[in-house]
């Protein structure tokens, strides 16, 4: 009789890799050594003084941090943290095996359904775009905010972003200390206080590293990078240099954030993932992430086409397919355009989707006692009918179905119209943004936030 196979509780999430372990140590151990020799650029007050605060020797503008400074921050640095959201069952945990989806932004400009071109964003955009994220299942996360109307300031976007959804918002637009000061007392003021807003913020902050260290000053998530000082003179990187730097330029962020808040959330950033170098890239990133013991957040979703079209979906599908693969906890830029500067709710649509194929994916094959169903296997035997079986109801609905890909026949689509995804997509696009309504925000929160946004404009 052959052995029975082990079996586990839980499924195993896929892990796509480019570096073996020999490699990694390799890679860090240069950023290490990056670090303790070129050290960061210093530019800004707040800055100095956390590497002052962290040991790093601080002088003529840069700071060398010492590889001990970096392993004592990542051992205070959480390992697996939740980002909050305004309404209740929204929260995202990272580092649980789960793959969450980004929208993108910020993008001054949107493209309506059907459009030749873009156009400069209105508030009304915004806040449609945020509707129509909240409602979409797969989207977890508002990055951005997705749209940047010229006519609203930054803390302004921010506001129309948490009263149109309900989700956790990422915020990169800010462009000074007091407005990170502004969005954490607003991130309190939403949670009901700082403490509640420490346990599950609706905010998190990411942007200059000046401004992420006066947010996570109050114990809140951020993800920064630090700038590499000027060092030995070398030709174009190659793109495990690329990698390296980006590495040390994260943990010297880490170190800073650490030093001022220690144990406040942090989020390891990848670059961007928009050809297969840079994919490569991505992926070797989240390995550098998951070993320094850093949730990630992947930005891969910036195809450069213009249009939600065959190109876009193909990159934004192999872009994805690599950050998730890889682990990252986060993967951003859902529903953007042209590199990120044109937001279209069409591509977001078709953004969900692909997300939603490749999260799929990533979370493996589930092998316990449930799924072998080999009690239901000897009930029905050899040619037999599984429909009637209780294990078959109870699992039809694990199946992945598609919203957006046609699987009808020749004939159907014909009947149909011919329509393709894009057409699909808009049209999922219009009802849901016709049937979905959010809860508002109190009265009392959206007046204290009106308060705030005031202090610094």
């Amino acid at each position: 009789m052959s052995p029975k196979p082990e079996t586990t509780t839980t499924p195993a999430r896929l892990d796509l890799r480019v570096l073996g372990d020999d490699e990694l140590a390799a890679l860090h151990e240069r950023a290490l050594r990056l670090l303790a020799d070129d050290g960061v650029l210093v530019t800004g007050e707040v800055t100095a003084r956390a590497f002052v605060a962290a040991g790093a020797r601080v002088a003529d503008g840069r700071g060398r941090i010492a590889p001990r400074l970096v392993h004592a921050a990542l051992d205070v640095a959480p390992p697996r943290f939740s980002l909050g959201a305004r309404l209740e069952g929204r929260d995202v945990e990272l580092a649980s095996g789960a793959a969450w989806l980004a929208t993108g932004g910020p993008a001054a400009l949107t493209l309506a359904a059907g459009a030749a071109e873009p156009r400069p964003a209105t508030g009304a955009d915004l806040a449609a775009v945020c509707r129509l994220a909240d409602a979409l299942p797969e989207v977890a996360v508002l990055y951005g905010p997705p749209l940047c109307p010229a006519r609203e300031t930054p803390l302004g976007a921010l506001q129309v972003c948490l009263a149109a959804a309900g989700k956790h918002v990422h915020v990169t637009t800010l462009r000074t200390a007091a407005e990170a000061e502004a969005a954490a007392r607003i991130a309190a003021a939403v949670a009901g206080g700082l403490d509640a807003a420490r346990r599950r913020s609706p905010l998190s902050l990411g942007g200059s590293l000046e401004n992420a260290l006066a947010f996570a000053a109050h114990g809140l998530p951020v993800t920064a990078t630090a700038e590499l000082a000027p060092g030995a003179k070398w030709g174009d990187p190659g793109l495990s240099e690329t990698v390296v730097r980006r590495h040390a330029g994260i943990l010297a962020a880490c170190v800073a954030v650490q030093a001022v808040a220690p144990g406040a959330p942090f989020m390891y950033a990848t670059a961007d993932a928009a050809v297969p170098q840079t994919s490569a890239a991505l992926i070797a990133a989240a390995q550098l992430a998951a070993r320094a013991g850093l949730p990630t957040l992947a930005p891969a979703m910036l195809t450069r086409s213009p249009a939600p079209d065959w190109q876009a979906c193909s990159e934004n599908a192999f872009s994805s397919m690599s950050a998730v693969l890889a682990g990252a906890d986060i993967v951003s830029g859902a529903g953007t355009l042209a590199g990120g500067t044109v937001c279209s709710a069409v591509a977001l649509a078709l953004d969900s989707e692909i997300h939603s194929w490749n999260a799929a994916i990533a979370a493996g094959i589930p092998v316990d006692e449930e799924t072998l169903a080999a009690e239901a296997i000897h009930a029905v035997g050899i040619g037999g009918n599984y429909l009637s079986q209780r294990h078959t109801r109870r699992h039809m609905k694990d199946v992945w179905r598609p919203r957006l890909l046609d699987r009808s026949s020749w004939d159907a689509w014909v009947a149909g119209g011919c329509k393709g995804a894009p057409e699909a997509a808009a049209e999922l696009v219009r009802t849901t943004l016709d049937g979905h309504t959010v809860a508002p925000l109190e009265a009392a929160v959206a007046d204290r936030i009106n308060e705030i946004i005031a202090t610094v404009q």
